[in-house]
């Protein structure tokens, strides 16, 4: 799926924007070498999360290492998915910001790899995604920045996000969205009015 930016725009607006910590929006370098395709027909990077599946532990290990976690869902056939790997991550500026300030799990839509959610829920890809509520490829999942911020989001009915990016984005605002996050700008003014100051 691809979005422009003024439909991600509106889409944002109409969940409220995201002014402070927990409102959801709509429901060092990498190497320069391109993305292979792996068994499951996904593209992957190099920088990619190995993971075991344990997302309140990559969380957590994501912070450790002074990064934000976030969860990045394809599907083999995904057009908009290859784009985002053939476009936006070939890009240095792109690449080495994303791998140097996010830690990245990719899931699979369809995949029955079985997941621990960060709630302890054990489940495959599939079934997360549907209880996630993730309809488009790529979507991204942006978490907040501990595991006991995860935690405490749980126990109050929060949302875990600060950010879902539903769909492909051009590279500007791809980067401009992936600053807003890095920067913690969720905190203080809504994706916009961040993108607009920075095209001025």
């Amino acid at each position: 799926m691809h979005w422009s930016r003024r439909q991600m725009m509106t889409a944002v607006a109409g969940a409220g924007g995201l002014a402070a910590l927990g409102r959801l929006a709509w429901p060092g370098g990498a190497t320069a070498a391109a993305p292979e395709l792996g068994d499951g027909g996904l593209y992957i990077q190099p920088w990619f999360l190995d993971s075991f599946l344990e997302l309140g532990d990559d969380l957590e290990d994501a912070a450790g290492e002074g990064k934000r976690f976030v969860v990045l869902w394809e599907q083999k056939g995904c057009i908009y998915c290859e784009k985002l790997h053939l476009i936006n991550f070939v890009e240095p500026e792109i690449r080495d910001y994303m791998s140097a300030n996010f830690s990245v799990l990719q899931l699979d839509i369809h995949g029955s790899r079985k997941v621990t959610d960060l709630d302890g829920e054990v489940l495959e890809e599939r079934a997360l995604a549907r209880k996630q509520g993730i309809r488009y490829t790529p979507t991204i999942q942006f978490f907040v920045e501990t595991r006991e911020d995860a935690e405490a989001a749980l126990a109050g009915g929060q949302p875990t996000e600060v950010l879902r990016l539903p769909g492909y984005l051009a590279p500007d605002d791809f980067l401009n969205v992936l600053r807003y996050v890095a920067e913690r700008a969720y905190e203080r003014e809504g994706i916009e009015s961040f993108i607009d100051r920075g095209e001025r």
